[in-house]
């Protein structure tokens, strides 16, 4: 219960509400507060939804915990502080939260979340065993239940139980269809050969369903292969499932997303990377897409979906795994390399941090299956979003060797590893896999230039294969523009 004392916020005094001695006047100035801070979450407008619950503050008597208004506000008061980076902040609020008006699954389920960004997989692991407790009586087996599980299952992996982790997905998804979401979770638990092989004896009913399952089985057991090095079983797994894609969706029946504007979330994220990465000395500079678009757009690409940046370090990646992982705004995700740093901010952003290094007068940095070069640069800084950020100083050199002579237009065609001039393929077998994955990524999405671009460059590597060979003309025939008609 409460102690009586307000919460120990820095806000003017002028800004808060001295709470009313009549209860319906009370319940009024709370409602008001209510209506308002609903509306900025649904903006996603942080920083003024924090002002708004602020000027409660001191509506901190008995009498005020019993007012769900007042408690759903300080909620989204939580929400918005690790939206803005301030993951620490919004876990020592949710603990007063829950001394205020008491655990509850909504709490516990909350604080889960927040631990996992904080680098604190056991404490994960607890909130959500007790969040699994509180969960109402009539969501016992719900998607509630399912994400807790999930949840758990994610923290337990980056505690090293990857054999729990398994084991617990494989109980909760027994007997219903797994999302994608859900079969991405099996993968990351699945370490050795016999958990890959548990995962097979799971999906394997799911591998010949006629639906969407069928794609998302195949992939994620063909990624588990692959990222056990078994690249044979997983080639013929991407393989299957473009094949078995054909019968199940229509060429370009994916939905193109609009994604909506993402800017103050990438600049935070951005903010949030550089803080955590200078307490390693080090400093990020942009890349790729993310160059691209802040050269030529001075934004971010519309259809670009992270943020690519590059380091000039000696430190190993786990150093700076390690580093992130505990910064309570950053979740690392595993990637099976050594040169590539791949991390999702509280409030969803990816960026990708690839770690740089000279040799024999040329930058270098890498991926899972390829390498790309540079002409060797040094830094200078560019506003960017909002902020200001470091950039090659040479970036049309950069530019042009990434992307070609005509990055300055743009390409919507453009394959990445396809067309880029500066990449080095690493190992052929990796990128058969990628190829096929490609092929049914780009059979869906309707995107004809580059489903061809990536049969080609497939059929360079492995030679003729027939089955495909026959699908892709079907394709030629039913994905060709129809003929114009003379006037």
């Amino acid at each position: 219960m409460s102690t009586g004392v307000a919460l120990d916020i820095e806000i003017a005094p002028d800004s808060r509400i001295l709470p009313p001695r009549d209860r319906r006047a009370t319940t009024e100035a709370i409602a008001k507060v209510y209506g308002e801070c609903a509306r900025l979450a649904e903006e996603q407008r942080d920083e003024e939804l924090i002002a708004a619950a602020d000027t409660l503050s001191l509506f901190v008597s008995s009498a005020h915990a019993a007012n769900t208004q007042l408690h759903a506000i300080r909620m989204w008061k939580v929400n918005a502080l690790a939206n803005l980076g301030r993951g620490r902040e919004a876990l020592e609020l949710l603990n007063w939260i829950e001394r205020f008006n008491g655990v509850s699954f909504k709490t516990r389920e909350r604080k889960a979340s927040l631990l996992a960004y904080a680098g604190d997989a056991v404490g994960c692991i607890d909130a959500c065993t007790d969040a699994i407790m509180a969960l109402p009586l009539d969501k016992k087996t719900s998607r509630e239940f399912r994400q807790l599980c999930l949840l758990r299952a994610d923290a337990m992996i980056a505690n090293g139980q990857h054999e729990d982790a398994l084991r617990l997905l494989i109980d909760t998804l027994r007997g219903v269809v797994p999302s994608y979401d859900e079969m991405l979770a099996l993968r990351r638990a699945v370490k050795t050969p016999e958990a890959l092989e548990q995962m097979f004896l799971f999906l394997a009913p799911h591998f010949s369903y006629a639906g969407h399952r069928a794609r998302h089985a195949l992939l994620h057991y063909s990624v588990a292969c692959r990222d056990l090095g078994l690249l044979d079983r997983a080639i013929f797994a991407a393989r299957q499932r473009f094949l078995i894609g054909l019968q199940i969706v229509r060429y370009g029946e994916r939905e193109q997303q609009i994604k909506e504007d993402w800017t103050r979330q990438a600049l935070t994220s951005m903010l949030d990377l550089r803080t955590d990465l200078s307490a390693l000395g080090l400093d990020f500079f942009l890349i790729s897409g993310t160059l691209l678009g802040c050269v030529r757009e001075g934004g971010i690409l519309s259809y670009d979906k992270d943020i690519d940046v590059g380091v000039l370090t000696e430190l190993p990646a786990e150093t700076i795994r390690q580093a992130l992982a505990s910064s309570g705004r950053f979740k690392v995700r595993a990637l099976t390399t050594d040169r590539l740093v791949q991390v999702e901010h509280v409030n969803g952003v990816v960026i990708d941090v690839f770690l740089h290094w000279r040799e024999n007068g040329v930058i270098y940095h890498e991926g899972q299956k390829t390498r790309w070069w540079n002409s060797d640069f040094e830094l200078k800084d560019v506003e960017f979003l909002g902020g200001t950020f470091k950039i090659p100083s040479n970036p049309d050199q950069y530019l042009i060797e990434n992307y070609g002579d005509s990055w300055s237009i743009p390409q919507p065609e453009f394959e990445t590893f396809v067309d880029t001039p500066n990449m080095i393929i690493q190992d052929n077998d990796h990128m058969v896999w990628y190829f096929y994955t490609r092929l049914h990524d780009y059979y869906f999405a309707g995107k004809r230039t580059q489903l061809f671009k990536v049969w080609n460059a497939l059929q360079e590597l492995i030679g003729q294969d027939a089955a495909i060979s026959n699908a892709m003309e079907r394709i030629k025939l039913d994905s060709a523009p129809p003929p114009m008609l003379r006037q």
